[in-house]
C-alpha cells in the first residue's frame, strides 16, 4: 500500500511538472521581445549596407567625372600635322553633311591625361589608370580607385574587407563641324 500511495505521488508530481511545463511553452511572453530585436538588428545591418552602397554610387560618378576631366584636356592636344593635312576621321554623315573628329596627338593626349590623373584624388586614395587606348581619334581610359567604406562594421568588414574598389570606363573625343 505504502508503495501504491508513492508511485501515486510521484506520478502526480511529474504530471504537475508536465504540466506547468507545458503552460510555460504555450505562453507567448518574450517572443515578441526577441523577434523585435531581430528585425532591428537587420534593419540596422540593412541601413549600413544601403549606406555603403550609396557612398561607393557617388565614389563612381565623382571618379567618372575626374575621368572625363582628365580626357577632356587629353583631347585638347591635336596633331597639328594631321589636321592642316585635312587627314581627318569621318564622326557623322547626316544630311549631306560630313562631321569629323579632331585628330589627336596620342602621345601628348596620354601624358596631359597622366598629368591629369596624378593630380586629382579620390576621397585619400590615388587614381590608378588599368587601361588606356588611342583609337581612330577617339580616348578611352578605363581607372580604378579604393575608397574606404563610411561605416565600418566588424562583422561586415570581415564578408566586404577594409576597402571598396570603385572602377570606371570613359571616353572622349572632339568633333568639327555641327
Amino acid at each position: 500500500m505504502r508503495i501504491d500511495l508513492l508511485q501515486t505521488w510521484f506520478h502526480l508530481k511529474i504530471e504537475r511538472k508536465v504540466i506547468a511545463s507545458n503552460r510555460m511553452i504555450n505562453r507567448d511572453e518574450g517572443s515578441l521581445t526577441i523577434f523585435i530585436s531581430t528585425l532591428f538588428l537587420l534593419t540596422l545591418i540593412f541601413s549600413f549596407e544601403t549606406i555603403d552602397i550609396a557612398n561607393s554610387y557617388l565614389a563612381k560618378r565623382h571618379l567618372i567625372q575626374i575621368g572625363e576631366s582628365a580626357l577632356q584636356r587629353g583631347a585638347h592636344q591635336i596633331s597639328q600635322d594631321r589636321y592642316f593635312n585635312s587627314d581627318l576621321t569621318i564622326e557623322s554623315f547626316s544630311s549631306g553633311v560630313a562631321h569629323f573628329r579632331v585628330p589627336i596627338d596620342c602621345v601628348n593626349a596620354r601624358s596631359a591625361f597622366d598629368q591629369e590623373i596624378r593630380a586629382e584624388h579620390l576621397g585619400s586614395q590615388a587614381i590608378e589608370t588599368i587601361d588606356w587606348s588611342c583609337l581612330n581619334d577617339v580616348l578611352i581610359a578605363k581607372l580604378r580607385a579604393k575608397i574606404q567604406p563610411p561605416l565600418v562594421v566588424p562583422l561586415l568588414s570581415a564578408l566586404t574587407g577594409n576597402s571598396i574598389s570603385i572602377e570606371a570606363t570613359v571616353s572622349a573625343s572632339s568633333v568639327i563641324g555641327s
